[in-house]
This record gives structure tokens, sequence and C-alpha cells, in this order.
């Protein structure tokens, strides 16, 4: 039985934003053209029509290619592969509308920033059922139409934990040769790649977002950098205490990230200047609480959260400055 036999179903795209159109990219490349669910009928309607775009390097446009459509226009049970690109406060809302479409064999790979994604769709599907994509690659809306994709860092999905059972295992091997035009890498234990990017956006998305600046200032200006770098270096030190193993330094990583997406505005500012709603309780906030439990006082993370939390306020309410 081959892994592409393992899956017991339709593959779809939960939420397709910036990183659900270029996930729906790969999988085009690959062949695979799969359900993309939106939030609402009016939505799903304007794709239909109109499409999504994303502007590859080197390779120009690429319309995206799937069925465009919302929870109620799937079958119950017959999803078998699904990608949840929501954003990680919209997720347990998209696990709610899913679970009966899904089947006892379907696997979900979560896409989010953060911590908490993972945990609650272990939760709700069980944690043999749940593969986690660490992101790699950076991506901009461009328009409602159109996405760009920014670099191609080096993507990784695979159990949480290695003590998953084989079949897993082996989608996971499918699902990085299905994203392989991305760069995705299977690893057998996703949760220290994880924890590394936890401690990138915590330096960066939060930094950038303040100041309003692209990351390249990490890179050029040492008063920022610092406070990027302490408050990685506060994931590290919270990871350690729970035992997680990290493949390289957090701060390495920011570093080398900073540098390579150097002209990009972070999906934080991106998400403040629009008046949405941020990841950061589920970066910042969730460094800080998750320090609490293993007795690390996270002050930079906990500093960095209530700035961002405020200018969130002040965007979604109007609050006077």
């Amino acid at each position: 039985m081959t892994a592409r036999d393992l899956i017991k179903g339709d593959v779809a795209v939960v939420g397709v934003g910036a990183v659900g159109s270029v996930i729906t990219y790969a999988l085009n490349e690959a062949g695979i053209r799969p359900i993309l669910i939106h939030r609402n009928a009016r939505v799903a309607e304007l794709y239909r029509k109109h499409g999504i775009k994303v502007k590859v390097p080197s390779e120009g446009e690429r319309t995206i290619e799937g069925l465009h459509t919302t929870y109620d226009g799937v079958q119950p049970g017959s999803i078998g592969l699904a990608f949840i690109c929501v954003k990680a406060y919209d997720v347990r809302n998209a696990l709610r509308e899913l679970l009966r479409l899904l089947n006892r064999d379907s696997v979900l790979v979560m896409c989010q920033n953060g911590l908490g994604a993972t945990e609650l769709a272990e939760m709700v599907v069980g944690p043999n059922n749940v593969l986690q994509a660490i992101i790699g690659f950076g991506a901009n809306r461009v328009s409602r139409h159109e996405i760009r994709l920014m670099g191609i860092s080096p993507s990784y999905v695979g159990p949480k934990r290695k003590g998953a059972p084989l079949s897993l295992h082996a989608i996971a091997k499918h699902v990085s040769e299905l994203l392989r035009v991305i760069n995705f890498i299977y690893v057998d234990e996703s949760e220290g790649y994880r924890w590394v990017k936890l401690g990138v956006n915590a330096g960066i998305n939060p930094v950038t977002a303040i100041l309003g600046v692209k990351n390249g200032v990490l890179s050029n200006d040492a008063r920022a950098r610092s406070v990027a770098l302490a408050a990685a270096n506060e994931v590290k030190e919270v990871a350690a205490a729970k035992g997680v193993s990290l493949p390289v330094d957090p701060k390495d990583a920011l570093l080398s990230v900073a540098r390579s997406t150097a002209e990009n505005y972070s999906s934080m500012l991106q998400d403040i200047r629009l008046g949405r709603r941020t990841e950061i309780d589920y970066i910042s906030g969730s460094v800080y609480l998750e320090g609490l439990k293993v007795g690390r006082v996270c002050p930079v993370n906990y500093t960095l959260w209530n700035i961002v939390k405020s200018l969130e306020r002040i965007r979604l309410r109007g609050v006077s400055r």
C-alpha cells in the first residue's frame, strides 16, 4: 500500500489566504486540484469567478486550481487530507465546521504560527490524525485576487512526536513530496522545529509590527535586534525547561530569516495595518504563559504581547491614541 492509498478521501485546503493559496499552488504542481473551503458562499463565488493568482519568483503568475466552495458544499465524510491554513484564532471554528466532513482515517495538516492549534486539533480528531507544518516560505497578499510568494526557505512537516503510527509518518512523507516545489521536508518529530519557528516569530513579528518596518531592520538596527533576540532567547529557555529538543538555536534562525526576508513585511504588521486581529496571543502570549508553567518568567515576550494587543485595540476599536 502506498502513502497515496493511505489518504482515505479528497484533499482540501481550509482557509485560502496567503498560506493556503501557496499550498494550493504546490498541490497543483503535483497534479492535485483540492477542495478549497472558504468561510462563506459570497467569498467562494467571488473566487470562482475571478480566481486567485500566485506570483512565483522566476515563474510568473499561476492561477490556482480547485473547487472553491464552503463547508456546506462538501459531502460529509469525504475529506481524507486537509491542510488547515486559517489563522490560529480561527482554528476552533474551522475544526467545528470541518468535523462532519472528515472520516476516522482523515489527517489534518496544521499550518498555524505559534502554539495551540495542533493541541486543539489533537483534542478534536486524536493525536494520530494530526501533522504539523512549520512554514518557511514568505507570502504577501498584494490584492484580493493576488498573492506574492516572497521566498522559499525550508518548511517542515511531520508528526508532533516520534511515537506516531508508521502510517502517519508515511502520509507526512507523501505530503512533503506533494509540496516539494515549495521546499517541504519530512521530519520524524516536528515539535522542535515548531519551537524554533516560535522563537523566530516571537522576535521578528511583534518588533516589526510595533515599529512599522520591514524585517530587514533587525539586521540594521542594534536596538531592535537586541529586543528580538531577547524574545527568541526566552523561547529557547522555555523549550529547554519543557524538555523540547531544538534542531537549531532560535536566535541564529531569527538572524537568518531576518536577512533572507529583509524586504518582507511580517504578517503581524500587515494585520495591524489592515485593522485585523493578530496571532500575538499564540506567539508572545503563549511563550509567556508556557513559561509560567515551567517556572520561567518571560518579561520581553510579556511586554511585546501587551504592546501589540494595545495596537490591536487601537486599530480594531478606533481607540484614540
